[in-house]
């Protein structure tokens, strides 16, 4: 006997991908070192400097994530996250 879902399938598609990491990260506290160097207009040496600063201080931590490529590939890339500490 066949057992029902309630869920589109399109739903079921997106689950899939995003279970199998094929979507990009779209998280807005995730950075790479080089994304973050122009989103505050500094050079990659001074980010990667500040980035491992924060990361010792505990407002930032190391994560994987997914990027696409110009041929629409996925690809991993190392990145960071803001730490948000709750009042």
């Amino acid at each position: 006997m066949a057992r029902e879902l309630d869920v589109t399938q399109e739903e079921m598609r997106q689950a899939l991908r995003e279970a199998l990491h094929l979507v990009e990260d779209t998280d807005p506290n995730t950075f790479t070192v080089v994304e973050l160097a122009k989103l505050l207009d500094i050079s990659e040496w001074t980010a990667r400097k500040h980035v491992r600063d924060a990361i010792e201080a505990g407002t930032m931590e190391r994560v994987p994530l997914r990027r696409r490529r110009s041929d629409g590939r996925l690809f991993t890339v190392p990145g960071v996250r803001l730490v948000m500490k709750d009042d």
